[in-house]
C-alpha cells in the first residue's frame, strides 16, 4: 500500500468514526496497522473507535503498549480519560 493510499483509507477511516460507524473505521485502522504495524497515529484512532464502541479495556490496553514503547502525552491523557470515567461509571 502507497503512502497515498494510506493517507486515503485513514480519511475515510476518519470520516467513519465521525459518522458514528465505528466498527468500520476500526476494520480499516486494523488494515491499516497490518501495513504500518506501531503507528502511533493509527493506534490513538483506533483507541477512539474501541472506547466508542465500548471496549474500553481494549483501549487501556492499548493505551498501555503505547506508553510501553515510548511516552505519548496523548496516550497517556486518553488512559487517564478512560480510568477516570471508569471511576465515575462505577460510583
Amino acid at each position: 500500500m502507497t503512502n497515498e493510499e494510506m493517507k486515503a483509507r485513514y480519511k475515510q477511516a476518519e470520516l467513519l468514526y465521525v459518522m458514528k460507524e465505528c466498527e468500520d473505521a476500526l476494520e480499516i485502522l486494523e488494515e491499516l496497522l497490518h501495513a504500518a504495524p506501531g503507528n502511533r497515529d493509527l493506534m490513538i484512532a483506533k483507541i477512539k473507535c474501541l472506547t466508542a464502541m465500548g471496549f474500553r479495556e481494549e483501549a487501556k490496553h492499548l493505551c498501555r503498549t503505547i506508553l510501553s514503547s515510548h511516552e505519548d502525552a496523548h496516550a497517556a491523557s486518553l488512559l487517564a480519560r478512560l480510568e477516570n470515567s471508569e471511576q465515575y461509571s462505577n460510583a
